[in-house]
């Protein structure tokens, strides 16, 4: 065969052969991989007591976390969905077993973790957490794609996230936040000598403190601006991307940083 010829009939053996695959090749076997257009889910629920403990840690992959500080609570309360999308719903109904919640304690700590199949674009997983614990625990949300919610805590909040939203609502503990790609929507009141320290690579930080905190002040931006409204900036440092300042007598700390984004700061 001439060469030209071969040349010009390699292109149409490709879609010939994709077609036969698509065709052929999937549609009567229940396992074949393809994309995750069926769907099985599950409901959750967990208690557990507070005796010996002070603190919660969640450690998640996929899925809205909602995390609430609770007055006179007499137990921690999890509950939710677990979720799988896959290319059979026979699939999807298999691997939702695969999809499991660990809870443990650890010292004065109580632990859960999502554990779960890897997700490799045939095959989808999502766990969708609502906690109820002591307003007066520490809280420590460690989660890659997803929003996260946290309000009511009166002590510190720790939270890295990948992806997502984050939101903290009348946090009075110390705050330690650091996400790489969403928002974040936060309502602080720091400790007196406590710390607020919040970092986004990729996104917009709003931040609400009281109008009377007394705290050092930096904001920084690479690509982005700063705006800070509500507060006495006299002496301070400006820039485009930077302000840097002392609010009060500066007993305590915030610091706040964004690569590419905006820092928008109220005094309230």
């Amino acid at each position: 065969m001439n060469s030209n010829k071969l040349k010009n009939l390699l292109p149409l053996m490709g879609i010939v052969f994709l077609v036969v695959y698509a065709v052929c090749g999937c549609d009567n076997d229940p396992g074949c991989p393809g994309p995750p257009e069926f769907e099985a889910s599950d409901s959750f629920e967990y208690e557990a007591g507070l005796a010996g403990h002070d603190s919660f840690q969640l450690v998640g992959i996929n899925g809205s976390i909602e995390i609430i500080g609770v007055t006179d609570a007499v137990t921690v309360e999890i509950w939710g969905e677990k979720t799988v999308r896959a290319g059979s719903q026979s699939l999807a109904d298999d691997l939702l077993d695969d999809v499991q919640i660990q809870i443990s304690e650890t010292g004065n700590r109580i632990i859960v973790r999502t554990v779960q199949p890897t997700d490799n674009g045939e095959r989808d997983f999502e766990v969708d957490y609502h906690v109820r614990i002591p307003r007066s625990w520490l809280v420590d949300v460690q989660h890659i794609n997803g929003a996260v919610t946290i309000s009511t805590v009166d002590d510190a909040v720790h939270l890295s996230l990948i992806n997502g939203d984050a939101d903290l609502t009348e946090v009075s503990g110390d705050v330690n936040v650091h996400v790489t790609n969403g928002q974040v929507a936060a309502d602080v009141t720091p400790p007196a000598t406590g710390t607020c320290r919040i970092v986004i690579i990729n996104g917009t930080i709003v931040l609400d403190l009281p109008q009377l905190l007394s705290a050092a002040f930096s904001a920084f931006v690479v690509n982005g601006t700063v705006q800070v409204a509500g507060f006495d900036l006299t002496g301070w440092t400006t820039t485009p991307t930077s302000m840097i300042g002392t609010i009060g007598s500066g007993d305590g700390t915030v610091s706040l940083q964004a690569t590419n984004g905006s820092i928008v700061v109220n005094g309230v």
